[in-house]
């Protein structure tokens, strides 16, 4: 993570400029989030590395991105809205601005996914960092111009979350970029790239996903490595205002090795009108790492994770 002398000057320098107050993250007083499923999903060439997750509005139907440069579609067998099983399609290779495959590392490290109400995907990429668009039905992609910032992200460290916010603008996070000591939030629209928020780090945490939920506030999934004893994910709500974020909670923190190496989410209402937590591992191609699929559904009450 790229820090500089004088931390303390740059951060408060970054945020007057932004006209925003960074908040510091903190428990969601009465709220926790439960546990519903924790499904496998079979390793293949083509699940290495799932990295973007999007799902429909029931939760039957989500589309992936991985590592390798696929684009894969996931049925979710649900009963009483339990998550049972999983049918996934054959791979779709992401292409290029000149409509081949993409190949080699720098271009296929798919790292992040939306998809827009009319059928637009965006995808970001690390290695060689961008953003690329693919209207409706199309095979060619257009590029859009990078992030502020993004030529100096550090190789493994660019965008990392995408989500697309009820405004319909799209918002990208990037992973390990704090140059002003916190964690930039872009907003991208018809005028271009502008910051919408600055989010203060904590800890060992770094982006790993991102959505904006059905009741207008952005989730923010951030995972911690812990070496042998392997990671830990966190998911923050954050609300968002013209000057910045006005509030940031922490939903869920879970233990080292609870789940696998959470990098994907997407958040929904089911018919019960509780929020879901869908999220989706990056195995890194490593037998010793999961694949899976968890899902958490957000609840009142004073009990702990």
């Amino acid at each position: 993570m790229p820090r500089r002398a004088g931390l303390g000057l740059s951060l408060a320098a970054g945020l007057l400029a932004l006209g925003a107050t960074a908040l510091s993250p903190r428990a969601a007083p009465g709220t926790r989030a439960e546990l519903v499923a924790e499904l496998a999903i079979a390793k293949t060439a083509a699940t290495q590395g799932l990295s973007g997750l999007e799902l429909s509005a029931d939760g039957t139907s989500s589309r992936l991105v991985a590592d390798r440069g696929w684009r894969l579609d996931v049925t979710i067998a649900r009963r009483d809205e339990i998550p049972v099983a999983l049918r996934v399609s054959a791979p779709h290779p992401l292409t290029g601005p000149d409509g081949r495959p993409l190949e080699g590392r720098a271009e296929t490290d798919a790292e992040a996914l939306a998809l827009a109400p009319d059928g637009t995907l965006y995808v970001a990429f690390e290695g060689d960092h961008r953003i690329l668009r693919w209207a409706p039905g199309a095979v060619r992609p257009e590029a859009l111009d990078p992030p502020p910032d993004a030529a100096a992200y550090p190789e493994n460290g660019g965008i990392e979350a995408l989500a697309l916010g009820p405004d319909g603008a799209l918002y990208a996070i990037p992973e390990r970029w704090t140059e002003d000591g916190a964690i930039p939030v872009y907003r991208h629209d018809a005028r271009g790239w502008t910051r919408a928020a600055s989010l203060l780090p904590q800890g060992r945490f770094h982006p790993s996903g991102a959505d904006f939920g059905p009741d207008g506030q952005l989730y923010l999934l951030e995972r911690a490595f812990d070496g042998p004893f392997g990671f830990r994910s966190r998911v923050r709500r954050i609300a968002l205002g013209p000057d910045g974020a006005t509030e940031d909670s922490v939903l869920l923190e879970t233990g080292s090795g609870r789940h696998g190496n959470l990098e994907g989410l997407a958040v929904w209402r089911d018919k019960a009108g509780a929020i879901r937590l869908s999220l989706v591992s990056d195995d890194n191609g490593l037998a010793i790492q999961r694949n899976q699929f968890v899902e958490y559904r957000v609840v009142s009450g004073a009990a702990g994770l």
